[in-house]
């Protein structure tokens, strides 16, 4: 019996079963094989016992002719044998029929896997963390021609096998989707992507690539106080707005470098606006900072630093008339509530209090009241408080106060506010 190997990838196995008398035998069972113990290890064989790993009897014909079908199988944890230098048999060819003794023949057959050749779309922008990243593969065979219908496999991170798995199509192509939502407190870097591409009489290639990854911390803003605001305790009113597009988790407010204190609110969401009170304010000056944590516990905060307590002003009447002696400030409340003045008075007869909502560089009178300071003999030391005013948080006021009275009289005005 001889058998012949040719092609490439896939190859027939001719056999051609003859008797002592060199006549050709029909109806004989001829059967292609690998290794009698473990089967075909390394290739597949058709016909089969219903996996290429086991082959079956192929029957001979009138002209004694019977034929197998032989597949470099491609195995990702193969690599080819040398064949074109090694003596031992690689396949066997067994001639069977009842009554007769049969002679095996072998035979090196020259075949292996066809090469694959993978490339990957570059990925330039960074991908936001938490999203899913689409990763396209590219796959060609040794010959630069589209391989289609092989397996795809994405490896991602650190080792980590996430399981994706597809297979390229008539173009050669496939994409699979990474998702990054197990990616935890980190504001960026780069992700390891690992594609395996192989399939049957194709040998595996890999390709890797770096995938930017950014994670854009929460956007957060104290809205009240505002910076540099004067406010009153030893309660004040605060307001924080908080983004992030993947939600917001926590929100925590933190005193002159204090414990955090949480703020509750509606976890998960994309947006939080809380007000709340901060109580226990000592007078002079404070920083508050507010932090806010995303689903990856990425953090973004805001700082601001205000006054908590009275600001005085010294109002003084001036050699001539009483505008000549005005004086204006901004006061810029932490919260909604009353305004009022408290005017301590030396020496002079009135007071013309004025007060504006200058927000937005606008100028809006809400008030004018002439305050009767020497009413009652209030003329040194004594203290008399205006008509309240009302404002609201966000918003800035120009106080001007008016003197009028004996030159060089004065009064000491205090700002007070009641949320």
């Amino acid at each position: 019996m001889t058998a012949y190997a040719l092609n490439y990838d896939s190859t027939t196995v001719t056999g051609t079963v003859t008797d002592e008398n060199g006549l050709p035998v029909d109806g004989a069972d001829m059967l292609v094989y690998e290794n009698s113990l473990t089967g075909n290890r390394d290739y597949g064989v058709e016909p089969n016992s219903g996996t290429p790993r086991y082959s079956a009897p192929a029957t001979t014909d009138a002209s004694g002719v019977a034929q197998a079908t032989v597949t470099a199988l491609g195995y990702p944890s193969y690599s080819p044998r040398p064949t074109a230098y090694s003596l031992s048999a690689v396949m066997y060819v067994k001639p069977a029929i009842l009554g007769a003794v049969s002679i095996i023949s072998q035979s090196q057959i020259f075949i292996h896997p066809q090469a694959t050749k993978s490339t990957l779309s570059p990925i330039w922008s960074p991908q936001r963390v938490g999203q899913q990243v689409p990763v396209t593969v590219h796959v060609m065979n040794e010959s630069w021609a589209p391989a289609p219908d092989l397996n795809v496999r994405l490896l991602a991170g650190a080792g980590t096998t996430l399981g994706y798995v597809t297979t390229t199509d008539a173009s050669g192509h496939a994409t699979l989707m990474v998702d990054t939502s197990s990616i935890v407190s980190s504001k960026g870097g780069f992700m390891p992507v690992t594609v395996g591409v192989g399939g049957p009489a194709y040998a595996s290639s890999i390709v890797r690539m770096m995938v930017p990854m950014q994670n854009v911390v929460p956007s957060v803003e104290i809205l009240a106080p505002s910076e540099g605001a004067v406010v009153s305790g030893p309660t004040i009113a605060v307001q924080v707005f908080a983004n992030d597009a993947d939600g917001i988790w926590y929100l925590g407010l933190s005193l002159d470098g204090g414990p955090m204190v949480s703020v509750s609110g509606p976890i998960g969401n994309t947006t939080w606006y809380m007000v709340c009170n901060l109580s226990g304010i000592t007078i002079g000056q404070h920083v508050l900072t507010a932090t806010a944590y995303d689903a990856f516990n990425v953090s973004g905060q805001d700082i601001v630093s205000f006054i908590s307590g009275s600001v005085s002003h010294i109002v003084t009447k001036l050699k001539g008339a009483p505008t000549l002696s005005m004086v204006s400030w901004i006061y810029s409340p932490s919260g909604d509530g009353l305004w009022a003045a408290s005017v301590k008075n030396f020496g002079l007869r009135s007071m013309m209090l004025e007060v504006y909502d200058v927000t937005g560089g606008g100028s809006s009178k809400l008030s004018s009241q002439l305050i009767h300071v020497a009413v009652k003999g209030n003329t040194s030391g004594g203290v008399i408080q205006s008509s309240p005013v009302s404002m609201l948080a966000g918003h800035d006021y120009r106080i001007v106060a008016t003197p009028n009275g004996v030159t060089g009289a004065h009064a000491v005005v205090t700002d007070i506010f009641n949320p």
